[in-house]
């Protein structure tokens, strides 16, 4: 497995659309229709508390990046193994299995809504080398094993030695069933934007039915409804 540097927007784009970003040359017969297929995107991410963490204290926002990165190419090197592409004609293909596989992250920091996420995009490339050819991905099959796939990149931030060193180092422990940072546990619903935006639907709820039930109480199942 090789690893490149960082790509700038430009080169990027030329990747995403299935060029060599070293020759510019195609890689294969590529789509150029709006429904063609440019990438599989997992998420390597975790638990709230971990981004709730890293925020607090640099060494561990450092550890867990690197963690997660490592997650990232846990996951390169299972489907470097298991993705395949087809050959032959239609109705009569066969799967082989994939002999080059690229893949880049784009690292995030806070969710779509502002909150802190720490999390990694991994995008894997729809062109892959199989059978002596540039050649598309059996995305199908990897978009089937998305949960084992999660499953790997859980796993491999939460067992990862530096990470939990680090936030051992700070006091913290890690629950062994959700994996969430246990003394921050309590604080996750105060740093979810989503929650907030919950808990303000249901509060506007509320006092419409309140209006509309003068005099009356409303019950714990209608803020659970």
């Amino acid at each position: 497995m090789s690893r490149e540097e960082a790509l700038d927007g430009p080169t990027y784009e030329r990747w995403v659309a299935g060029y060599n970003v070293a020759t510019g040359l195609a890689k294969g017969r590529l789509r150029h229709d709006a429904r063609g297929l440019r990438f599989v995107e997992v998420v390597v991410n975790g638990p709230k508390t971990w981004s709730l963490v890293a925020s607090l204290h640099p060494e561990v926002g450092a550890a867990y990046d690197a963690a997660q990165e490592r997650a990232a190419v846990e996951i390169i090197d299972w489907l470097a193994q298991h993705a395949t592409a087809r050959v032959g004609p239609r109705g009569r293909q066969v799967q082989v299995p994939v002999e080059r596989l690229e893949a880049t992250v784009v690292r995030h920091y806070t969710s779509r809504a502002g909150d802190p996420h720490r999390h990694l995009h991994l995008q894997v490339n729809a062109r892959v080398f199989a059978a002596g050819k540039w050649r598309g991905l059996h995305s199908v099959g990897v978009v089937d094993s998305v949960e084992a796939i999660n499953g790997i990149g859980h796993a491999a931030v939460m067992c990862d030695p530096e990470f939990r060193r680090v936030l051992a180092s700070h006091g913290y422990t890690l629950d062994p069933e959700t994996g969430e940072v246990v003394e921050l546990a309590p604080y996750i619903g105060a740093f979810s934007a989503r929650t907030a935006q919950i808990a303000r639907n249901t509060d506007r709820y509320e006092a419409q039915w309140r209006s509309q039930h003068p005099g009356q109480e409303p019950t714990p199942r209608l803020r659970r409804s």
